[in-house]
């Protein structure tokens, strides 16, 4: 699978969201506007939060990957949101995050 398989251009955007949370909720906002999920949903939001309670999804150089599966959702969709001063994912070196890739996948979605 390539990137551009599961993500599009209306996927990307500058972030308003003052904390994890509300960048969390926005992304999945942005992919129901974009129509690669039917309609937000509480239950959305929760896997992708409930995932990242378990630990941090901050991996290095200011980018997180915050993801979940969901029976909502078809295939693989990846949404970006770009944050020009950072947000605090709880990264392991403590340094913001500027990149936040979304990304949630159907319950049998699979890499190809």
């Amino acid at each position: 699978m390539r990137l551009s398989d599961a993500m599009s251009v209306e996927r990307i955007v500058d972030l308003k969201a003052t904390s994890k949370d509300e960048a969390i909720a926005e992304l999945i906002d942005l992919a129901v506007t974009a129509s690669a999920v039917d309609e937000f949903s509480e239950q959305l939001l929760g896997r992708v939060l409930e995932r990242e309670a378990l630990t941090s999804t901050a991996v290095d150089r200011g980018v997180a990957i915050p993801h979940a599966r969901s029976e909502q959702v078809e295939g693989v969709v990846v949404s970006l949101g770009i944050h020009r001063s950072g947000l605090d994912f709880g990264s392991p070196n403590g340094d913001p995050v500027h990149l936040v890739f979304r990304v949630l996948s159907a319950p049998t979605a699979t890499p190809a």
